[in-house]
């Protein structure tokens, strides 16, 4: 199941989120950010924060991976530096959008 952006609005944690879609196939979940290189760093951080405290916030069962796509490698590096950054970074995955597929296949 693919929900484009307009309808991939779940609500985690009590926070609603507003990835840009929302992957399921079989038990996978996944939240999907796709960068286009148009936000700092800091943006960038301030929106995987949403999704730290959604996951933080949550009484029980498990929070979906976001992944989080780059259209060049370099973008990819900043994008997997903030998420080292993170409290919980092993909640996201970062991934050139061409991989997309084949990380939530994996």
């Amino acid at each position: 199941m693919f929900d484009p952006e307009e309808w991939a609005r779940p609500t985690l944690g009590g926070i609603t989120l507003h990835p840009d879609a929302l992957v399921r196939l079989g038990a996978r979940v996944y939240l999907v950010e796709v960068d286009r290189s148009s936000e700092r760093p800091s943006v960038l951080a301030k929106k995987m924060n949403v999704y730290v405290r959604a996951a933080q916030n949550m009484a029980g069962g498990s929070f979906p991976y976001v992944l989080w796509t780059a259209r060049t490698p370099d973008r990819l590096r900043i994008i997997h530096n903030v998420i080292k950054a993170r409290a919980i970074p092993q909640m996201f995955k970062s991934c050139l959008f061409d991989q997309a597929v084949g990380i939530i296949c994996e």
